[in-house]
C-alpha cells in the first residue's frame, strides 16, 4: 500500500508530504483551558519560502496562488514576507476533533499566513472519487463537479435536493413571506391546495408543457394555487422577446422556444425537466409598456419569489443570452495520497484544487449580486439554485450546499428581518438594523433604470410594513426618524462616485435620491452608541407628503415627497482641505467643522463639484455623554425652490454651537 512519504507523494516539498486527513485538522481534548493539541498543520517557515517552493511543488503552487489571487490589490509588506511571523498553516474541517480515527468528513481547507491579518488565508477545496477508501470511511466528503453541465445532468442533481428538502426540511414548507388573509393587490387567494408544497400563484406564468407536449403560452391563474420556478437573471442591454398590450394575446395563444432568449430557454427546459409545470419570468409575465401592470406586479415580487417552489438564479451569467448551460471551468488539481483515518492500512487518493472563496461569498461576487433587483430575490426564495460557471450551489432556508459537498449550515437567511418571524429578538430596533443592513447592500448595485430604484427594493419593504406596522416614507421610515436623516456617503469604491440622480426619483432626505455606496446608519451611530441619556434637543417632525406615481404600489415610484420639520439652524464654516488618510491610497470623506466637528457632503465624491464653505446646518439630536460632553449631529442643507435640500450630513462637539438659534419650521424636499 502507498504511503505519503511512499514515491507517490515524492513529487511533493517535504512540508506538503505532512498533509494527511488527520494532520490538517484540529485534534485535542474538548477542555476549552488547555487548547487543541494541534490547530492545524504548520506547514513553510515563511510566505517567502512558500513562493520559493512553489517553483518545484505543485501544491506550494496551488496554495501559493491561491494565497496571491485571494490577496489581489493587497499591500504586503516585503519585510513580513521574510519573517517567522509569517509562518504558514492549514486547517481543514468545520470542527475540531478529540477522537482521530472518526470521519473526517473534508471538503474544504484554508491556508493561512501568520496569526493576523496582514495575509488574507484562502481556501482550497478537498475531494475524492466515490470509490475511492477516503470517500468510502467517510473521511472525505467533498466530490469534484462533473466537467460538463448539461440540463439533464443539473435537473437530476437539483431534483435530489428538492426532493430532499422538501421530504425533510420542515421550515422550507412555509414561505418567509406573510401570506396574504384576504384578496389583495388584485389576487383571489382562496382556492384549496392540493398539497402543503402549493402556495398561491402569480397572476401569470409562462405554461412550459412536458417534455412530450412542450408548447409554451402565458397563463393568467385566476388566483390559484400550485409550484412554480421563478427566474432571477440580468436582463443585460439587448432586445428581446417580451410581452406587451400589443402581443399580450399573441403570448396566451402560445410562442415558441427558440423565440426566446437563451438564458430563458434554458430555464423553460430545466423547469420542465424539474417536472413543475409553471415558469415565472419578468419579461413575460408582466406587459412591459402597461404603467399599471407593472406597478401593480412589481409591488407583488414577494409573493413571486416568496411563494415559489425553487428560484433558479442565472448567476454567472451577464445577459440574457449568456444561458445557463455553459462550458464549465477546469479545476486544476493535485492529489494527496493519505491513510485512511479509521484503517491505516487503507490508502486513498485526496485531491486539492483551488476555490473562488466560500458559498455566501461566490454568490455574492458573481455577475447576477451586482443587480439591484435581484437582492429581494435572492432573500425572499425560501429555495435557490444558483447556475454559475464551475458547479451549482443550492439555498434553502437552514443551509448552503454545492456539488462539490461544500456546506454551509448557517443558511442563507440569518441575517435578514424575514429570519425574525416568531423569535424573541425580533425587536423594533434588531429588525430595523437588519433593514439597514440590506439597504447598505442594495444601494452599491446597480440599475439599468435609475427610476427602479425604490421599485426594485418595493417587495421587502412590504414585508418589513407587515411585520412592524412602520410608515414608508420613500426609503426611509417614519419610525427611525429624524435620526434616520443621517446617513452618509461611503469611500469603499471610488470608481464609483456617489452622486444624487440626474433625474429626480427621490427627496434629498433620503438614501434613494443617491446613486452609490451608503452608510445607512451614517452619523446616528454617534449619539446612539456614546450616550444612553435622552436628546436635551431633537428634530420634531410635523407631517410628511408622499405623492405616490402609481397608487398600485405603495413602496414604488414617488412623484414629490416633502418632510415638514421644526428645529435649530446654524451657519458653520468647514475646512477647506478634506481629511487626510494616515496611510496611503485610502479615501478619507470629510472636512472639518471648526475643529471640533466634521461634515460629509452627499455630493463629495463628484468631480468639480462646487461645495459650499459656510454651511447652513440643521440640528438634528443634541446629547450629553456619561463623561459630561456635548455632541450634536446635524444634517447640511441649502435653500432650494420649495423648500430646502439635504446636501450633507455631520456632528459637532460643545455644548453652545446651537444655543442661540430660534426654532424655525422647514420643509425638506
Amino acid at each position: 500500500m502507498p504511503s505519503p512519504t511512499s514515491p507517490e507523494n515524492r513529487h511533493l516539498c517535504e512540508y506538503c508530504r505532512q498533509i494527511t486527513v488527520n494532520s490538517i485538522v484540529a485534534f485535542g481534548p474538548r477542555d476549552a483551558t488547555i487548547g487543541p493539541q494541534q490547530a492545524g498543520l504548520l506547514h513553510q517557515p515563511t510566505y517567502d519560502l512558500l513562493r520559493e517552493s512553489s517553483e518545484t511543488c505543485p501544491l506550494c503552487a496551488l496554495f501559493y496562488h491561491a494565497l496571491e489571487q485571494k490577496n489581489s490589490g493587497k499591500h504586503i509588506s516585503a519585510e513580513y514576507t521574510s519573517l517567522s511571523r509569517s509562518r504558514v498553516w492549514m486547517h481543514a474541517g468545520d470542527h475540531g476533533f478529540t477522537d482521530l480515527t472518526a470521519p473526517k468528513g473534508l471538503y474544504h481547507m484554508v491556508v493561512n499566513v501568520g496569526r493576523g491579518s496582514a495575509v488574507n488565508a484562502a481556501p482550497i477545496s478537498i475531494y475524492s472519487q466515490p470509490d475511492d477508501p477516503l470517500a468510502l470511511s467517510g473521511d472525505i466528503n467533498g466530490r469534484l463537479p462533473s466537467q460538463h453541465c448539461d440540463i439533464s445532468q443539473c435537473a437530476n442533481q437539483v431534483t435530489e435536493w428538492l426532493l430532499r428538502c422538501e421530504g425533510h426540511h420542515e421550515k422550507c414548507q412555509k414561505a418567509l413571506i406573510r401570506e396574504p388573509e384576504s384578496a389583495t393587490r388584485g389576487h383571489d387567494w382562496h382556492h384549496t391546495r392540493s398539497t402543503r408544497d402549493d402556495l398561491p400563484l402569480p397572476q401569470r406564468l409562462i405554461d412550459v408543457g412536458t417534455v412530450s407536449m412542450p408548447s409554451l403560452h402565458l397563463h393568467e391563474t385566476g388566483g390559484s394555487y400550485g409550484r412554480y420556478c421563478p427566474l432571477s437573471y440580468s436582463w443585460g442591454r439587448s432586445r428581446s422577446f417580451r410581452t406587451h398590450k400589443a402581443t399580450y394575446h399573441d403570448r396566451r395563444a402560445g410562442f415558441s422556444l427558440q423565440d426566446l432568449p437563451t438564458t430563458i430557454r434554458d430555464a423553460v427546459s430545466l423547469t420542465r425537466s424539474l417536472g413543475i409545470r409553471y415558469l415565472w419570468v419578468d419579461a413575460l409575465c408582466i406587459i412591459q409598456d402597461d404603467p399599471k401592470d407593472w406597478a401593480l406586479q412589481s409591488a407583488c415580487m414577494d409573493q413571486v419569489y416568496g411563494f415559489a417552489s425553487l428560484t433558479i438564479s442565472a448567476s454567472s451569467s451577464e445577459d440574457k443570452w449568456d444561458g445557463l448551460f455553459r462550458p464549465r471551468q477546469e479545476h486544476k488539481s493535485i492529489p494527496v495520497f493519505s491513510p485512511s483515518s479509521s484503517d491505516s492500512s487503507k490508502v486513498g487518493t485526496m485531491y486539492f484544487s483551488q476555490r473562488a472563496g466560500l458559498l455566501r461569498d461566490i454568490i455574492d461576487r458573481s455577475p447576477l449580486a451586482r443587480r439591484a433587483w435581484t437582492l429581494q430575490e435572492d432573500i425572499l426564495s425560501r429555495r435557490a439554485v444558483y447556475v454559475s460557471r464551475d458547479q451549482l450551489y443550492w439555498k434553502w432556508l437552514e443551509h448552503f450546499r454545492a456539488e462539490d459537498g461544500l456546506t454551509n449550515p448557517q443558511g442563507g437567511q440569518t441575517a435578514t428581518f424575514l429570519s425574525a418571524e416568531g423569535s424573541p429578538v425580533q425587536t423594533w430596533s434588531w429588525m430595523l438594523n437588519r433593514w439597514r443592513i440590506l439597504v447598505d447592500n442594495y444601494a452599491q448595485r446597480n440599475l439599468f433604470d435609475t427610476s427602479d430604484m425604490l421599485p426594485a427594493l418595493a417587495g421587502l419593504a412590504g414585508q418589513f410594513q407587515k411585520r412592524t406596522g412602520a410608515t414608508y416614507l420613500a426609503g426611509l421610515w417614519l419610525e427611525e426618524l429624524p435620526l434616520g436623516l443621517l446617513w452618509t456617503i461611503r469611500a469603499t469604491d471610488v470608481a464609483k462616485s456617489v452622486r444624487h440622480c440626474p433625474e429626480w426619483r427621490a427627496p434629498s432626505w433620503s438614501w434613494a435620491s443617491l446613486t452609490g455606496v451608503i452608510h445607512y446608519d451614517g452619523y446616528g451611530d454617534l449619539v446612539t452608541f456614546s450616550s444612553a441619556e435622552k436628546p436635551l434637543e431633537q428634530l420634531e417632525v410635523l407631517r410628511y407628503e408622499i405623492a405616490l406615481k402609481e397608487t398600485a404600489n405603495p413602496f414604488g415610484e414617488v412623484t414629490s415627497a416633502v418632510l415638514r420639520v421644526r428645529g435649530k439652524t446654524q451657519r458653520l464654516r468647514r475646512a477647506l482641505v478634506r481629511r487626510r488618510a494616515r496611510r496611503s491610497g485610502i479615501t478619507v470623506l470629510g472636512y472639518a467643522l471648526h475643529d471640533c466637528g466634521q461634515v460629509i457632503f452627499d455630493n463629495e465624491m463628484v468631480p468639480d463639484v462646487p461645495l459650499p464653505e459656510e454651511i447652513l446646518c440643521l440640528l438634528v439630536d443634541r446629547r450629553r455623554s456619561a463623561q459630561g460632553d456635548y455632541q450634536s449631529v446635524l444634517i447640511a442643507i441649502e435653500e432650494v425652490h420649495g423648500g430646502y435640500r439635504r446636501i450633507g450630513a455631520g456632528y459637532i462637539d460643545g455644548p453652545s454651537w446651537f444655543a442661540s438659534s430660534d426654532t424655525v419650521d422647514l420643509s425638506l424636499v
